[in-house]
């Protein structure tokens, strides 16, 4: 029996289905729920997600140990063995880390990179525009299952008090963005040299209007490099 803490996202929604394929139970809430305790009583584990999707947590990071300190008083619930936090790969949620280390409870915390998934959500909004993007920068990202693997692996393993690194990939920017589209519902995406890329993109914005909102999140993330 699984407590989830944390706001919709594709992940959420990857999980529920996964806990229901293994007959799982799987209940959810929100960090804001008042009634956290309650809802943890007779769940084996608690999984909390600081961030609705990883992509959000490392982009616009809003850290808040308020919000973990409730979500580790959850586990002071009869029957709860373990909390697993999936937190953004970046320092920036370290504070909210330190609450579970400190409070004494069993925890794993898993730091996942970016989805695949989550980039396939951004070209899902505009699925008819053919976005370029320069063949430029470089992310780490993975795949929902990859990460619901490394959730189920910390729910049911002895070696807890641990901080583990799910696996990603470092590829383009561009490749991200290609893989998402391979996805159902996904744009066409074309990698371009960035000496192209910069000649043709005022053209393409005179032509076609305001850049698709995956063109404005490659900027994003290439700038964050």
């Amino acid at each position: 029996m699984v407590l989830w803490i944390g706001q919709q996202g594709p992940l959420a929604e990857a999980a529920e289905a996964a806990m229901a394929g293994a007959e799982t139970p799987f209940a959810s809430t929100t960090p804001d729920d008042d009634d956290l305790f309650t809802k943890a009583l007779g769940k084996k584990g608690v999984v909390y997600t600081p961030a609705s999707r990883l992509l959000d947590g490392l982009l616009d990071p809003s850290p808040d140990p308020m919000r973990a300190q409730a979500a580790v008083g959850a586990c002071r619930a009869p029957g709860v063995e373990v909390i697993v936090m999936v937190a953004p790969r970046t320092e920036a949620y370290a504070l909210e880390e330190q609450v579970l280390k400190r409070e004494g409870r069993p925890y794993v915390i898993l730091r996942a990179p970016i989805l695949i998934e989550e980039a396939a959500e951004v070209l899902r909004r505009e699925p008819r525009r053919s976005v370029w993007l320069p063949r430029t920068g470089s992310v780490v990202a993975t795949s929902v299952a990859a990460v619901i693997d490394a959730i189920v692996n910390a729910l049911h393993t002895d070696e807890q008090g641990r901080v583990i690194d799910v696996p990603g990939e470092t590829m383009s920017v561009a490749e991200l963005f290609q893989r998402a589209a391979s996805l159902p519902g996904g744009s066409r995406v074309k990698a371009v040299s960035p000496f192209l890329h910069k000649l043709a993109r005022p053209l393409a914005r005179a032509v076609l209007g305001p850049e698709p909102a995956a063109l404005r999140l490659a900027d994003r993330l290439i700038a964050a490099q």
